[in-house]
């Protein structure tokens, strides 16, 4: 399969990303490449493996998961579509745009208020919970918004309570039981993303006002 290669940045120390382009099929894909060290940190595998793992069941405001492989130290996520960016650049710009400069792009906001939310229920009916939300991990793309990074994601089961009490998540939207090692499920994510919508709701109002 002939495809063209272009760098697109690096998230972490292990993580590179590029966009493949299929010149053959004229379809865009985004590769997440993970280089891991022979002696990898705890856990730093196994979060690979999840973000391989979680996102395989479909949905319209999820990163769709096309292909995984392995070489040596090396594991290849093949995701699509290639997004325009993420909701943080996204509510950063806004806030410099003068609302009668932005185009529509503020009521843009109220639309991704819903779609956000379902894709949060989505997720939990299906027996995940994300545990980062944050508008990094949210990304845009001709008007729409869709939710990645998944590596330190966890199944649960609806009738139990987690096992895990490690604190991880973005301290800015993570929950006050996340910080008090708590067990928790759904809520951890509910909180999270009322922190999102909250900035939303924030650049919503006007320009100049996030910080």
């Amino acid at each position: 399969m002939a495809f063209c290669h272009v760098f697109v940045g690096r998230v972490g120390s292990c993580c590179v990303l590029r966009r493949l382009d299929d010149r053959i099929a004229g379809r865009l894909y985004a590769r997440k490449m993970f280089v891991l060290l022979r002696r990898p940190k705890p856990n730093e595998l196994e979060r690979v493996l999840q973000e391989v793992k979680i996102p395989n069941n479909l949905h319209q405001h999820v990163i769709r998961v096309m292909e995984t492989y392995q070489r040596k130290n090396m594991y290849a996520i093949i995701m699509e579509p290639v997004a325009e960016g993420n909701l943080g650049i996204y509510l950063s710009d806004l806030d410099e745009t003068p609302a009668s400069e932005d185009s529509g792009r503020r009521e843009q906001l109220t639309r991704w208020f819903w779609c956000l939310t379902k894709a949060i229920a989505y997720l939990h009916a299906e027996g995940i919970r994300h545990r980062d939300v944050k508008p990094q991990n949210i990304l845009t793309l001709e008007g729409d918004v869709l939710f990645t990074d998944f590596g330190i994601s966890e199944e649960f089961q609806e009738t139990t309570m987690s096992e895990s009490t490690e604190i991880i998540g973005t301290r800015t939207y993570r929950s006050p039981e996340r910080e008090s090692r708590h067990r928790s499920v759904r809520r951890e994510d509910i909180f999270s993303l009322g922190a999102v919508f909250l900035e939303m709701l924030t650049v919503y109002s006007g320009p100049g006002r996030l910080n």
